[in-house]
């Protein structure tokens, strides 16, 4: 087993890659505390399966743009398991298509909020309980659309390049901590918010045609599953990855050839 004994804390694990993420992590010995954003009962649904497989699973609910509750969050994870090896900022939203001129700023910051905010609280308060501890891997998600021209959403692209931004800065700022901190940046995901995504404000050919035009885009004539990427964020959470730290792990099927 690849995290055994490691306690990994997973946001955004109510469904799609978070999901994938902590169920993967238990079957690879980790304690995960599995965190939603509003669906409580999804990820208590999670943690009952990992637990019905001898696993051991925490299900957390908690708005990671709030400093209060993501400190909360993390207090609850090391009250339960002793200590936190390992943290995946799966959570996100993609925002609103609308162009530029058409975009509400309360829909750009809802965005920069979930995106942004809500990944640089969770390190920010879990950096010291890694530093105490001498050693620790988190993993950030970040996207194609970060650093590719992407007409997906405007405010995606710009709150996936900081990710990328952050990424590197961090890592940099940390590595004499023992303290790795990477990136992952999926294609297109068969997940749902991809698939509300194509569907959502569109008639059933609208939607056909979309996903025809997106999976054209993808050389390997498919979009990628939430398992494959998961694998990705096993490599950078686990010691397979120990001299690796800083990078844009891209899982996009060639999207960005």
């Amino acid at each position: 087993m690849k995290l055994k004994d490691k306690v990994a804390v997973i946001t955004g694990g109510s469904s799609g890659i978070g999901k994938a993420t902590a169920q993967l992590f238990a079957n690879e010995g980790s304690k995960v505390a599995i965190v939603a954003g509003k669906n409580i009962a999804a990820v208590q649904g999670i943690a009952e399966t990992i637990h019905s497989a001898g696993g051991e699973a925490l299900a957390l609910m908690t708005d990671i743009s709030d400093e209060t509750q993501v400190k909360q969050m993390l207090r609850q994870a090391l009250e339960k398991y002793g200590r936190i090896d390992i943290l995946v900022n799966a959570a996100g939203i993609i925002g609103t298509r609308e162009t530029i001129d058409k975009i509400e700023k309360k829909d750009w910051d809802h965005v920069f909020d979930v995106d942004v905010t809500g990944t640089f609280l969770c390190i920010k308060h879990c950096i010291p309980i890694m530093s105490n501890q001498g050693k620790g891997a988190i993993v950030n998600f970040a996207s194609v659309a970060g650093f590719k021209a992407s007409l997906i959403s405007p405010s995606l692209s710009a709150a996936k390049g900081a990710i990328i931004a952050l990424t590197k800065s961090l890592a940099l700022a940390y590595a004499p901590s023992n303290i790795r901190i990477n990136c992952i940046s999926p294609g297109t995901i068969d997940t749902p918010m991809a698939r509300n995504f194509f569907v959502e404000g569109r008639t059933q050919k609208e939607a056909e045609e979309l996903t025809k035009q997106f999976l054209l885009r993808h050389p390997v004539g498919r979009f990628g599953t939430d398992n494959e990427v998961a694998r990705g964020v096993l490599y950078l959470a686990s010691e397979d990855s120990s001299f690796v730290t800083g990078i844009n792990l891209i899982i996009d099927g060639g999207l960005s050839l």
